[in-house]
């Protein structure tokens, strides 16, 4: 029995570091921005994607979304992002180019909602919104 729970551990340790662990949203509004940079820079489109909040979505397409059960609103939310990923794929090479010199400046917060300006390019401001104290990206 040991040998069966140390030999789960270690797949659930490794799942999570496959799925790229300590990516997604920040805590800060900043901090989420930052994370879109790193995640285009590395033309990393699964990490951009699951930066975006996917709640107002799927609720709109699911009238009984807060009835299903968590552990399958994960698995719809994980399907999301990955066509979110695909979507993003191509545009990778060009948003690298358009925000290769881009900083973060200082968001603006009113309540949930947040406004993160890109400073030093012709980049539009990020739109944020804050569920369960992260910062997501809305699009």
């Amino acid at each position: 029995m040991r040998h069966l729970l140390s030999s789960l551990l270690a797949l659930s340790l490794l799942a999570l570091l496959g799925c790229g662990a300590g990516k997604g949203p920040a805590s800060t509004p900043e901090g989420t921005a930052q994370a879109l940079l790193a995640a285009v820079r590395a033309g990393d489109a699964s990490a951009l994607a699951a930066l975006y909040d996917y709640s107002v979505y799927a609720k709109s397409q699911n009238q009984d979304w807060d009835s299903i059960p968590k552990g399958q609103q994960d698995l719809i939310v994980s399907k999301l992002i990955e066509e979110k990923a695909g979507a993003l794929g191509p545009a990778l090479e060009q948003m690298k180019t358009d925000l290769a010199k881009v900083k973060v400046g200082k968001a603006e917060i009113n309540g949930e909602t947040a406004t993160v300006p890109l400073e030093g390019g012709a980049a539009q401001p990020l739109k944020m919104m804050q569920r369960n104290g992260k910062w997501y990206l809305s699009d």
